[in-house]
């Protein structure tokens, strides 16, 4: 686990980033306000 810190207009979100071995990329999602992760429409994102 490594900690991260993303700069965003004048505030920073911090976050931890947790690779499986031998990743070969990074897919960043965000989403906004009034949004979760149960939200219906998650699970249609595409998991590696």
């Amino acid at each position: 686990m490594t900690a991260v810190k993303i700069p965003v207009d004048a505030v920073e979100l911090a976050g931890e980033l947790v690779l499986p071995p031998a990743t070969s990329g990074v897919v960043l999602f965000a989403h906004g306000s009034g949004s979760s992760r149960f939200s219906p429409r998650t699970p249609l994102l595409p998991t590696c």
